[in-house]
């Protein structure tokens, strides 16, 4: 199952990942995701600047990299696999920002904003295979709640 350690690993620098992963696992979890979304540990060669699109066109656009059904999400409101349009839905009701991973090296994450819109970022992994081979990435809807799925 995804979780937070393969994202880390994804998208952060290296530098910063074992520090990132140690505060995700104690009482700085707060502290630690609101860090993860001003964005400035994220690997910047990975980082596409891409408008602040529509929910519906933000999927349209994400699903032209693959099928993606099922996403790994990860907000200061929650963590954990979402239905994608679900996960697009909560990212627009974070102020601080989001992480999206659909799959096979491909991510979207916005910054908080306070005025405007955020800045929106697709995020390609090219190596997300050797990254994915330690983690039980199987799809479907395990790992997402029964009444998100019917929402």
């Amino acid at each position: 199952m995804w979780n937070e350690g393969m994202i880390i690993n994804l998208f952060f620098q290296k530098h910063k990942k074992e520090r990132l992963l140690w505060e995700l696992s104690t009482n700085k979890r707060e502290e630690a995701l609101k860090s993860l979304h001003d964005l400035k540990y994220v690997k910047k060669e990975i980082m596409h600047p891409i408008p602040y699109y529509t929910e519906k066109y933000l999927e349209k656009e994400l699903k032209k990299f693959g099928n993606f059904t099922n996403v790994y999400y990860m907000g200061l409101s929650y963590t954990g696999m979402l239905p994608l349009k679900k996960a697009i839905e909560r990212s627009r009701e974070e102020d601080e920002g989001c992480i999206i991973y659909c799959g096979e090296g491909i991510g979207y994450c916005h910054t908080d904003h306070e005025e405007g819109a955020p800045l929106a970022y697709l995020l390609k992994v090219k190596n997300y295979r050797e990254i994915e081979k330690n983690y039980d990435c199987t799809f479907g809807t395990e790992g997402i709640e029964e009444w998100m799925l019917h929402e």
